[in-house]
């Protein structure tokens, strides 16, 4: 004790080290634990954005809508459709056809039955069979009918989401591409067609098809195209002419753009594509070919 008393400036001084130092520690843990925890950065990837691959039969299932209701990369493109409105365009198809799917393949179904029911009944009524009359016949007509507009209608809803795509001209142009569904390719753009006038394209242009087929030098190939030409102008006024040069001009200028948007939102399924032929299977589907177009022109 007499020690302590002794050195008590020394004691003092290290208890004073002490408790400075103990403080200081203790306060710079609680500085730590009060600080925000830093977030670590978030590695992105770098990997392209690669589009999902359809099945074959959802790509072939869109493909007969677009079909069906004028939607092909020609319709598109003839309509004046740019690369991004393309897109749109067939990824809102895309969608309705998967959200619509369930529906679509029930009236599918229900029309196969009916188309079922109603060649079992024919089959029966010809093999003498008593189990079936033509009354039944008829009314199985009436109800594969009635099942099919309902299909048809179904169907139709593609019109409504694709035509919020189009601007208003094109809306219409698209309504008048629909009704000359059924003519010649090279014909569905030109409006206000009528019957008789779609009957007498079309003959020309299997006339033309022929003879060009048969055609033997660039000459008479030429005189076809010439020939068709000529028939297109006494059949169609001068306004649809004229619509005719200005739609072939804006698919031109479109298509490309066209083409590449189908690929990214439709891509073809693998199972779906051509296989790769080697030099030796072109050469034998050459000869083939030639050998066909002979016994055509001897027969």
């Amino acid at each position: 004790m007499a020690k302590i008393k002794r050195h008590w400036k020394s004691v003092f001084l290290c208890f004073a080290i002490c408790s400075v130092g103990g403080w200081l520690i203790a306060t710079s843990l609680i500085a730590e634990d009060s600080l925000p925890a830093q977030k670590l950065p978030v590695e992105q990837s770098t990997s392209p954005k690669v589009t999902t691959a359809l099945s074959p039969e959802v790509f072939c299932a869109v493909r007969d809508l677009r079909k069906k209701f004028a939607l092909n990369n020609q319709d598109l493109a003839a309509m004046g459709c740019t690369e991004i409105q393309a897109k749109e365009i067939l990824n809102t198809l895309l969608v309705w056809y998967k959200t619509s799917k369930i529906d679509l393949d029930a009236a599918q179904r229900a029309e196969d039955v009916a188309m079922r029911n109603l060649r079992q009944a024919v089959r029966k009524i010809n093999m003498g069979s008593k189990d079936a009359s033509d009354s039944d016949v008829r009314r199985l007509h009436k109800e594969l009918a009635a099942i099919r507009k309902r299909h048809e209608t179904l169907k139709s809803g593609v019109i409504a989401v694709v035509g919020k795509k189009l601007t208003k001209e094109q809306g219409s142009f698209w309504e008048a591409i629909r009704a000359n569904i059924h003519a010649p390719a090279k014909y569905r753009y030109v409006t206000g067609l009528t019957p008789k006038q779609m009957v007498q394209l079309r003959k020309a242009y299997r006339n033309k098809i022929r003879r060009a087929t048969i055609a033997k030098s660039a000459v008479e190939k030429d005189q076809a195209n010439s020939v068709l030409r000529n028939k297109e102008a006494k059949v169609l006024g001068h306004r649809q002419m004229s619509t005719l040069g200005t739609v072939d001009s804006t698919a031109k200028l479109r298509i490309a753009g066209v083409m590449k948007a189908s690929q990214i939102v439709l891509p073809t399924p693998a199972e779906l594509k051509a296989p790769q032929l080697s030099g030796d299977d072109l050469r034998n589907m050459s000869k083939l070919q030639g050998f066909r177009g002979l016994r055509k022109l001897k027969d």
